[in-house]
C-alpha cells in the first residue's frame, strides 16, 4: 500500500485517539491534494487478506476495528448485551470457517455486518421477542372489537374477584 504510485503514507491520528488507534494510516488523495484516511471497508479487507494468507495475527486486528460497528448492529436488534455477545462471537467464527468463501477480501465488512444482522435477527426470533407493530397487531385482533375502556373494565372485574386485598394494594 504504500508504494502504490502517487501516494505518500502518512502515520500519526493523534488527534481522534479515542475513535482511532494512533497507527492508522493516512493516504495522499491524488485527486485534490489532501490526505483522506482509508476506509473501514478497505482496512478491514487488507487483513482479512492478510489474514487469508498466513498472518493470524491480523484477525486480531481485524476483531479489533469491526466488533464495535458489529456491536451496534447486534444491539440494533433489541438484543441485551448477552445476547449480542453470543451472536458477535458466533459470527467471528462463521467467518473463520467461511473465510475461503469469501471471494473478495474488500466484502469482508459487508459480509460481516449482513452476518450479524442476520444473525441477531434470528436470535431475536427464537427468543420470542417482539416488535411494537407485532403487539399492535395482537391487540387489534385479539379485541374482538371492544374498546381499550371495556377490556379494562372486565380485567378490573377479575382482578377484583381474584386478589386478595392485600394483593391488590401491592398491585
Amino acid at each position: 500500500w504504500a508504494d502504490a504510485p502517487g501516494n505518500f503514507l502518512l502515520r500519526g491520528a493523534g488527534v481522534r485517539s479515542s475513535v482511532l488507534p494512533n497507527e492508522v494510516a493516512f493516504r495522499r488523495c491524488s485527486m485534490n491534494g489532501g490526505t483522506v484516511e482509508d476506509s473501514l471497508a478497505t482496512r478491514a479487507g487488507r487483513l482479512f487478506a492478510e489474514y487469508r494468507d498466513g498472518d493470524q495475527a491480523k484477525m486480531g486486528d481485524l476483531v479489533h476495528i469491526l466488533t464495535p460497528i458489529l456491536w451496534h448492529t447486534a444491539r440494533s436488534s433489541r438484543l441485551d448485551a448477552a445476547t449480542a455477545e453470543d451472536v458477535l462471537q458466533t459470527v467471528w467464527l462463521t467467518l473463520v470457517r467461511k473465510s475461503d468463501t469469501i471471494a473478495a477480501p474488500l466484502a469482508v465488512l459487508q459480509w460481516m455486518v449482513v452476518s450479524t444482522k442476520r444473525e441477531a435477527w434470528r436470535v431475536a426470533k427464537s427468543q420470542g421477542r417482539f416488535t411494537p407493530e407485532d403487539l399492535e397487531s395482537t391487540t387489534v385482533a385479539g379485541n374482538n372489537g371492544e374498546s381499550i375502556e371495556d377490556t379494562a373494565r372486565v380485567l378490573s372485574r377479575y382482578l377484583d374477584d381474584e386478589l386478595t386485598p392485600r394483593q391488590r394494594r401491592e398491585l
